[in-house]
């Protein structure tokens, strides 16, 4: 059975968006996205998930882009007490946890630690925003030569007018499939349900956006032939 991977933050991890879509597509689910994650997370992920499986030319990876200010820190296991001590500290049980554990280093066989944008520790670290673009765009087009890659936005904010202008220039230079349908807006605009954060649409929302605008869209620039459901 043919994959679907799909990355991005909370808006594509929560259920309802990512689910849907492998549902419309009847294909096995990975969700590798991370609430409060950024951008260049998702390329750590994509890593990982490439070191114990397999992406053959007909999966599918379906990339949300999140807030390019977004930044994340990995930090060795020893930290392990510490972290959690911040959690229980600072945040509530409704707050997304500040951190993650990763995978075990192929080479040193020790986990790492990931804090995310929302951890008290990451508004020291520098962060070049472009940098980070050049790098998901050089990574974009190595994955669209080995499998399906469709792209799409969260919000309109996620990047600068001028950021957006050139990212989505390059990604019509390289033929990469994208959405230019800003999800956040787009259910706003259509006066969907939020969740209880009021940041989120709400799970109805997430499927009816995975139906009527990424599926619908995804197929005809991917020339997947649509599945016939009861």
């Amino acid at each position: 059975m043919n994959k679907i991977i799909t990355l991005g933050c909370s808006l594509t991890e929560q259920p309802g968006l990512a689910n849907k879509l492998s549902e419309l597509l009847d294909m096995h689910l990975f969700n590798l996205a991370q609430g409060s994650g950024d951008n260049l997370l998702q390329i750590e992920k994509i890593q990982d998930f490439m070191l114990d499986n397999d992406i053959k030319k007909d999966d599918i990876i379906v990339w949300q882009i999140t807030d390019v200010t977004r930044r994340h820190k990995n930090v060795m296991i020893d930290q392990w007490e510490t972290v959690k001590d911040i959690q229980r500290k600072f945040y509530t049980p409704k707050d997304v946890p500040h951190f993650y554990l990763k995978r075990r280093n192929l080479i040193d066989k020790k986990r790492r630690i990931v804090l995310l944008n929302n951890s008290p520790d990451i508004e020291s670290i520098e962060h070049d925003e472009n940098a980070t673009l050049h790098t998901i765009i050089s990574t974009m087009i190595m994955l669209d030569k080995m499998c399906k890659l469709y792209v799409w936005f969260g919000w309109d904010k996620v990047l600068s007018p001028e950021q957006f202008e050139v990212f989505s220039k390059m990604l019509k230079i390289k033929k990469i499939a994208f959405n230019k349908e800003f999800y956040v807006n787009w259910a706003h605009d259509n006066r969907y349900n939020f969740r209880y954060d009021h940041l989120h649409p709400d799970q109805e929302c997430a499927e009816v956006f995975a139906e009527k605008i990424l599926y619908k869209d995804l197929i005809k620039k991917l020339k997947i032939k649509e599945k016939h459901h009861i």
